[in-house]
């Protein structure tokens, strides 16, 4: 009975984890552009196996090392790469949708003229940000930062002492995230597919702009320089 309660409470553990801010705000730069149900969950998936691949490792060295305050003091660190991400995909956001004129240059027959062409920023970063391998690369990062609800697991799991239990758990917990996350793009999806285009760039804005305020926040809280304290 208490293994089949510790089994349950890291599934649930691990549905909370992907509901976190940072998570939603980051995967939502990607799924915010996407068209297909398979393009969201595609990128959901990919999101929650990097994020659990490192985090899974992480867990075991922890396990297995006592004397871990070096690894945990190692991976508040990460917090900072985190919010620099989240600042930069936010920019990225924000700058897609942005129209700007192009000129180019024809020679017919001797006579040289020049075309004019309105192009929209972001047409390269709009099929980066969509790609699934760049979804994969912002989990492993997701997954060295600090990580609380992987750590009561963790904890309860080294009451239980048993690494097979452990491993199950993070099986579990795994599962729970990316079953998490892949709920959140369905509902994403399936809200912004009964807005109409200048709605969904609206959409594609607010998200930006929220990424870029918590990252701000994040990068404040875990470098001590009270970002919001001089701008506020």
């Amino acid at each position: 009975m208490e293994i089949f309660s510790f089994a349950i409470l890291a599934f649930i553990m691990g549905i909370k984890h992907a509901f976190d801010a940072d998570h939603l705000l980051v995967v939502s730069n990607f799924l915010s552009r996407t068209k297909r149900l398979d393009e969201s969950l595609n990128i959901s998936l990919n999101w929650g196996i990097g994020h659990m691949l490192t985090a899974g490792i992480i867990t075991l060295i922890i396990f297995y090392n006592v004397n871990s305050y070096p690894v945990v003091m190692l991976l508040e660190n990460f917090e900072i790469i985190i919010a620099s991400i989240m600042i930069a995909m936010g920019i990225i956001s924000l700058t897609i949708g942005i129209p700007l004129q192009h000129k180019h240059e024809h020679n017919h027959d001797g006579i040289k003229h020049e075309h004019v062409h309105t192009h929209r920023v972001g047409g390269f970063i709009k099929k980066d940000l969509k790609s699934h391998h760049a979804s994969f690369g912002v989990g492993i990062i997701h997954g060295l930062a600090s990580n609380d609800e992987l750590f009561i697991v963790l904890i309860l799991g080294l009451g239980i002492g048993s690494v097979t239990t452990l491993l199950g758990a993070l099986f579990l917990f795994s599962t729970g995230v990316v079953l998490g996350m892949m709920l959140f793009s369905i509902l994403l999806l399936k809200s912004s597919n009964v807005l109409t285009k200048n709605f969904k760039l609206i959409l594609n804005y607010g998200f930006g702009i929220s990424t870029i305020i918590y990252g701000l926040y994040l990068f404040s809280i875990n470098t001590g320089l009270e970002i919001f304290q001089h701008l506020f």
